[in-house]
């Protein structure tokens, strides 16, 4: 009996340090547990666990650093949503291992046409279009009804305008400050040649007045106040003329432009698609 607890006794210690090897006799010396040549056919399987999201620790009952697990389920909403693959836990966060860090809501150009590997053409095309999963992570990013439609347009980030939202115009209107800064100057043609008919109208008197004007004077003026009555009564004679053609000449007009040639902004543009990435 003594010689049986002696045994488990000094076996035990030997336990507490020893490394673990599978498929191999020869154990590197920094490893704890090693996995050998000789299981060349097989692989490594992790453990396959079903996440609610990056920031649950669920199924485990807390987070704890350097734990690696395989998730096999899609859950969560926007940068919090998981979807299958490797992940570490970060003491506070599961992390997703992955060679190429894509988040949800990441935006991409691309030379595609359509949809990829979980990206997803912005042509405002109707969310209810899209896979269930796709949809539920575009409204967790705040959009609703349809995707955005990036085409013909530059994306920019936001001020205060809301999310989403759009502005500016296809159409580039010149302000006086963009013109030239230049001086028209012209001159009108010098035909201008024309002429004027008129007429000059009188009343002639009688022959007895004119002899007794003549007669009279310096007294005409009075005698043609007391014969006022009789003046006129004759007919009425129009005498015609025309005028002169001679009127040629010319008008030099100059204006000045006002601007100061301001460069037009004009932004050199190569057409591409635009993506975002609602996870695959």
């Amino acid at each position: 009996m003594k010689k049986i607890i002696y045994t488990i006794l000094f076996a035990f210690p030997s336990i507490l340090f020893a490394q673990v090897g599978f498929g191999t006799s020869t154990l590197n010396d920094d490893s704890a547990i090693e996995i050998g040549p000789d299981n060349s056919t097989k692989g490594l399987l992790l453990t396959r666990i079903h996440l609610v999201d990056c920031a649950t620790p669920s199924p485990l009952s807390a987070h704890e650093e350097g734990m690696i697990v395989y998730n096999l389920a899609t859950n969560g909403s926007g940068a919090l949503s998981v979807t299958p693959g490797f992940y570490y836990n970060n003491g506070s966060f599961w992390v997703r291992l992955d060679t190429n860090p894509t988040k949800i809501g990441d935006i991409k150009y691309s030379y595609a046409l359509n949809d990829h590997s979980g990206w997803y053409l912005l042509n405002g095309r109707a969310l209810s279009s899209l896979p269930m999963n796709a949809q539920n992570v575009a409204s967790s990013l705040g959009m609703s009804i349809n995707l955005p439609d990036a085409t013909n347009k530059i994306l920019k980030a936001k001020g205060a305008e809301a999310l989403y939202s759009t502005g500016g115009s296809n159409t580039t209107y010149l302000t006086q400050n963009q013109l030239p800064n230049v001086n028209f100057t012209g001159s009108t043609s010098s035909d201008g040649d024309h002429s004027h008919s008129f007429g000059d109208r009188y009343h002639s008197t009688d022959e007895d007045l004119n002899v007794v004007t003549s007669l009279l004077g310096i007294f005409g003026a009075v005698v043609l106040n007391i014969l006022d009555t009789n003046v006129g009564d004759k007919d009425e004679v129009v005498s015609g003329d025309t005028s002169s053609t001679a009127g040629n000449h010319t008008h030099t007009a100059t204006l000045n432009s006002g601007g100061s040639g301001n460069t037009l902004p004009e932004v050199s543009s190569y057409k591409l698609n635009a993506f975002v990435y609602l996870g695959k």
